[in-house]
């Protein structure tokens, strides 16, 4: 078995879904995540350390 954490998928990126992500980011996992406004997650990406970007 892989030695690697789990991706989580955060749909809703404002206040509680973005402070949930990156204390998750911090503790090792990957995290994906989501808004209706991708434009506005500049900010939270910069905060929080993402292993991928999608489109």
């Amino acid at each position: 078995m892989e030695n690697e954490k789990t991706t989580i998928g955060i749909i809703g990126s404002g206040n509680v879904g973005g402070t949930l992500g990156k204390k998750w980011a911090k503790a090792g996992y990957k995290i994906l995540f989501s808004s209706r406004h991708p434009e506005e997650l500049s900010g939270l990406v910069k905060a929080a350390p993402i292993h991928r970007r999608f489109p």
